[in-house]
């Protein structure tokens, strides 16, 4: 073996990494209110071209039913939820409207050819980086947020926590944590 190859692999194995060390303690969180967190949440977004509307509780529908035509996007899906309910109100307006409520294999081709824009709800997004925390659930599953080329995530202000620390943190609080969640 070369001297210049044995002193490459000895400097690795210099500086290995005891597993069994103590994690350094976390960076202490920002001490942002809910204005500036979604302040820095929306500038962080539309910085990777996320588009943020700040929308009262039951406002979203209003915007969805003004925007939907504007963009061309004729045809939605929502979960069998909550949001997949309040969706079907606009079924009123020419908006056609379809609930994930039965196995995919039933309406693989449907859910690639027809479906527009696909709304479901976040477990939160992060201030720090405007990341959105995903928590797919059986009723509003991961593949909405994958397939449709459009997603809109529906996301309540006071769900902004300053960093990633607090979800996780909040989720090892005693809830159990999906195998599918991720973060955008």
């Amino acid at each position: 073996m070369s001297e210049a190859r044995q002193r490459i692999l000895q400097r690795l194995r210099n500086n290995q990494i005891s597993l069994n060390s103590q994690s350094e303690t976390p960076p202490a969180s920002k001490a942002w209110n809910t204005a500036e967190r979604i302040a820095r949440f929306t500038e962080r977004q539309q910085a990777v071209h996320g588009e943020v509307h700040l929308l009262d509780d039951q406002d979203w529908l209003g915007w969805l039913r003004a925007e939907l035509p504007k963009r061309g996007w004729q045809h939605l899906l929502g979960g069998s939820n909550t949001v997949g309910q309040q969706l079907t109100t606009l079924a009123a307006d020419n908006i056609r409207v379809s609930c994930y409520e039965q196995p995919i294999e039933t309406w693989k081709g449907s859910l690639i050819d027809d479906i527009d824009v696909a709304v479901t709800s976040t477990r939160s997004g992060i201030a720090e980086t405007g990341s959105l925390v995903l928590w797919p659930e059986a009723q509003g599953p991961r593949l909405m947020s994958l397939v449709p080329p459009v997603h809109i995530e529906l996301l309540e202000a006071a769900t902004k926590p300053p960093n990633f620390l607090a979800p996780m943190a909040e989720a090892n609080s005693g809830e159990a944590i999906a195998t599918n969640s991720l973060t955008l």
